[in-house]
């Protein structure tokens, strides 16, 4: 592989990183806050599986998607119904940059040497 495209792919990973670090540290901060304390207020408070989490993620997808609402990990229903427009999008943007950045880690994987 030319080194000046393992160069460009190399940059796009990193730009792809920081991008996903960006989308968890803001859906992390603004959407789960907001939606930890709303269960808080209800009665059903945060999953007490959760202590590294991973809550994080599963709440992204409980908002993007009807279907995955209904896991018995979290409040799915309750998770959707406090979730407002924006956590939609900052649920939408953090999904798609894990993807983003996967697909250009598996990318780029071949072309590198031992």
């Amino acid at each position: 592989m030319p080194s000046e495209l393992f160069n460009n792919l190399l940059l796009v990973i990193i730009v792809l990183i920081f991008n996903f670090l960006a989308a968890t540290m803001w859906f992390a901060r603004v959407s789960v806050k907001h939606i930890d304390r709303k269960l808080e207020l209800s009665g059903v408070g945060k999953p007490e599986w959760d202590g590294i989490g991973i809550r994080i993620s599963i709440y992204a997808l409980a908002i993007l998607s009807e279907w995955f609402a209904k896991t018995p990990l979290i409040a799915g229903a309750e998770v959707r119904a406090i979730a407002r427009r924006k956590d939609y999008y900052l649920a939408l943007w953090f999904e798609l940059s894990f993807l983003l950045f996967l697909v250009a880690v598996f990318v780029i994987y071949p072309f590198i040497r031992d």
